[in-house]
């Protein structure tokens, strides 16, 4: 019978782990790498499945011994999980009135799926902010819970068919090949190697390894004693290093680290002593309490108090006291309970549960939310992503349509876009003058900037303005995201024609985020953007200035989605009284990070490729470029930086100002 005593110095190490994560989310800048104690929870978790699965796995069915893991996984995790979700996915309501897609990854990590919805969102266009996501802890969840439906069915199969040596030999196979593959991963795709299970595997499974070697190798207790020793330190040490450790290195380091002292956890052997005092002891036992915890409790600070050493101290302690009450009352005590009188039904009052918590969410996301809502509303014509699409309304007659103006997903491929029902201003049959307006989202939030008063001396214009999720503003662009059909479609379908609609005199208008063109760090892609950019934006010009047509393309705005703000949180709040979770850039800064990217565009103004209409004045007129101008404008409808109509309404002199500059210049 393979050796299931309880192992107190694992808990220890819990309580290491745990402590890493929590210091990291409360003290980033002194523990950078503190991170990492989640692949410490990882490597554990392998080596402990993995001597549940062996004492359970003799004379058991497979469907019995997939049952009897399942219910156990259940109790274990979903209790507490589902208890956290609920509460604070009332709580973030009561600080933010646009929760809902925090509301839906709560249902995601409900069913173990955080991490994919982090994936997903992390590379869409208008991803959240995963600081400010109260569920946002939930992807390692999500990739344990995804790693024991797949891990339980191969270990009976190793177990029944296979003999010892092929069991081992197969499950190092597949460690190896996961750790390979994560390391090429890492480089091409961070994210996908981050959240993904199958990059994550090697890490469980080395401790599942670790678990097979410690159940079979008996070294001598000296040399155990100083190499368990040896590694915890060394463990130690990358996780409260105070200079960030490269990802690469820093991650196989702690996760051989602790697989090694694992190895060397045998009952018989003499333990760590610190990892045997009676508070780590504890902290690890709480340990799964607390890391479902801390987050939400960091999140909230976040939103009101903001995270500060005093604050942060606050918020540790305030989870600890969170997590021993839910350690006391909701997951000790249901994890050891009887939930019906057959396995299989309580497997289904499990499941029945998550679908109930997660009904919860639905309705508090459709009904109760705003109600829940503690601040004011910062009282915007439009906010949210979702009016993007909304139809406008000109003084001047014409209605642009919104959604039958945009291509929003690949679905649309070949949708029929007509100008007439795109039209901003005078309707086409009354104006003297087209402005075809091209670009991703960014343009169609600018719809009531080209809403302008017509001058007596002026032609009378119409502005025509057509959108495409995420589209690169020419098509010798290569950037690929899920609208990248759409984009493709728009780009060389629907673009040339509306040109092909345009007489002399007449211009196209780019209005695009180009936030890209100034990235925060290196991009290695960059000199490519910029040549792929030049080279079309040439190509468009030159095709245009043969039809007698101008190019001129919108300015580069302040960084504002990097601010992970929501309108709510721009205005001052009774809750936040230091402001809510945004952080600014300054003038200053923000004019440097672009400027490549202006002087790129300067120098395709002075050859008369196109003309930029400068608008940065709008969107930063003080030292801070923030969400809300001195004069109280709220600059932005939501976390992703699309302006909002009152920001676009500032823009029409500036429009105007252009339109007149253009015309008196031919």
């Amino acid at each position: 019978m393979s050796d299931t005593t309880y192992r107190p110095e694992i808990d220890g190490l819990r309580a290491l782990a745990v402590s890493a994560v929590l210091a990291n989310h409360f003290f980033a800048a002194s523990f950078p790498n503190g991170y990492l104690g989640v692949d410490v929870f990882f490597v554990i978790s392998g080596f402990v499945i993995t001597a549940s699965l062996q004492s359970r796995s003799r004379d058991q069915g497979v469907l019995d011994f997939l049952l009897t893991f399942s219910i156990r996984r259940i109790k274990r995790l979903v209790p507490a999980l589902a208890v956290c979700i609920m509460v604070t996915s009332v709580l973030i309501c009561m600080v933010n009135p646009n929760a809902t897609k925090y509301l839906i990854m709560g249902i995601w990590s409900l069913f173990g799926l955080g991490n994919i919805y982090l994936w997903r969102e992390a590379n869409d266009y208008f991803g959240e902010s995963a600081e400010l996501n109260p569920f946002t802890h939930t992807w390692s969840l999500g990739v344990e819970e995804q790693f024991y439906f797949i891990y339980p069915l191969l270990f009976w199969i190793a177990v029944t068919l296979l003999t010892n040596r092929a069991a081992v030999v197969g499950l190092a196979g597949l460690v190896l090949a996961s750790a390979l593959a994560w390391g090429v991963m890492q480089a091409q795709d961070p994210l996908t190697a981050f959240y993904i299970v199958l990059f994550r595997f090697w890490q469980i499974g080395l401790g599942a390894l670790a678990w097979v070697v410690q159940d079979r190798w008996t070294p001598r207790q000296t040399w155990a004693t100083g190499c368990k020793w040896a590694v915890l330190l060394a463990v130690t040490g990358v996780l409260i290093v105070p200079v960030t450790a490269p990802l690469a290195s820093a991650t196989p380091a702690v996760v051989l680290g602790t697989a090694v002292f694992l190895m060397l956890t045998r009952s018989s052997y003499r333990p760590v002593a610190v990892l045997m005092w009676r508070p780590v002891q504890y902290t690890g036992r709480i340990s799964y309490s607390l890391y479902l915890w801390h987050w939400p409790v960091a999140v909230l600070l976040k939103w009101t108090f903001k995270l500060t050493p005093v604050t942060s101290a606050v918020g540790i302690l305030v989870s600890l006291i969170l997590a021993y009450l839910s350690y006391r009352f909701v997951e000790k005590p249901l994890r050891h309970a009887r939930w019906a009188g057959r396995q299989g039904y309580e497997l289904l009052v499990g499941v029945t549960g998550m679908v109930a918590v997660a009904g919860l969410l639905v309705v508090n996301g459709e009904y109760l939310r705003h109600s829940l809502f503690l601040g004011a509303s910062p009282g915007l014509v439009a906010q949210g992503i979702e009016t993007l699409a909304d139809p406008y309304k000109s003084d001047g007659g014409a209605v642009w349509s919104g959604d039958d103006c945009v291509l929003s997903s690949n679905d649309q491929v070949g949708k029929q876009i007509e100008a007439a029902a795109c039209t901003i201003g005078l309707p086409l049959d009354k104006s003297q003058r087209r402005v075809l307006v091209i670009g991703n989202s960014y343009a169609a939030a600018l719809v009531a900037a080209f809403d302008l008063e017509v001058a007596a001396d002026d032609p009378a214009t119409s502005f025509v303005l057509v959108s495409s999720w995420a589209t690169p503003m020419v098509p010798e662009v290569t950037e690929r995201n899920r609208w990248s059909q759409a984009n493709d479609d728009y780009l060389n379908r629907v673009v040339p024609a509306m040109i092909s609609e345009l007489s002399p005199g007449d211009r196209v208008l780019i209005a695009s985020d180009l936030e890209g063109l100034s990235p925060s760090g290196f991009d290695p892609i960059l000199d490519r953007t910029f040549g792929e950019l030049d080279t079309g934006l040439r190509r468009l010009s030159s095709e245009l200035a043969a039809r007698g047509v101008d190019l001129s393309l919108i300015g580069p705005l302040p960084f504002a989605r990097e601010a992970s703000c929501d309108p709510a949180s721009a205005i001052p709040q009774w809750y936040a009284p230091n402001g809510g979770p945004c952080r600014y850039y300054t003038r200053e800064e923000t004019l440097l990070r672009m400027s490549r990217a202006t002087a790129f565009l300067d120098g395709l103004s002075k050859e008369g490729v196109l003309q930029v209409v400068d608008v940065f004045d709008v969107f930063c007129p003080a030292e801070i470029c923030s969400y809300l101008r001195p004069d109280g404008v709220v600059l932005y409808r939501d976390v992703w930086s699309h302006p909002s109509v009152e920001a676009a309404q500032l823009m029409r002199p500036h429009i105007g100002d252009w339109l007149r500059a253009s015309t008196s210049t031919r």
